[in-house]
């Protein structure tokens, strides 16, 4: 199918002129998710447990602390405010929050 019309750049609104769609259906249903608190510890105990089942880890015992993130971003972001004072380098085709936020983040000392 051809495209007969194209908005014009929104980039100068906020979010780009992205919005979300209030579909009716979907906002209840997320207004309808009741979340409870999880006991992180024994989350960790039993993931732990978890990821060593049937496989053979060497080293995995000198590590004294366990811990999760939600993916691959948070663990960059929660390195990269750890490290600001140092010098960032990156080599092309690197993950791109890594190309889009090094930057950002380390104005003086980034390196690509």
């Amino acid at each position: 199918m051809e495209q007969q019309k194209v908005l014009s750049p929104l980039r100068d609104k906020k979010y780009g002129g992205a919005w979300s769609i209030h579909d009716i259906e979907s906002v209840n249903f997320i207004k309808n998710i009741h979340t409870k608190q999880g006991d992180r510890r024994k989350f960790l105990t039993e993931y732990k447990d978890w990821i060593q089942e049937g496989k053979k880890f060497s080293g995995l015992e000198n590590y004294k602390h366990v811990d999760f993130s939600a993916g691959t971003t948070e663990t960059f972001m929660h390195f990269y405010l750890g490290h600001l004072d140092k010098r960032l380098r990156l080599l092309k085709g690197e993950y791109f929050f890594q190309l889009a936020c090094g930057p950002q983040l380390f104005q003086q000392c980034f390196s690509s």
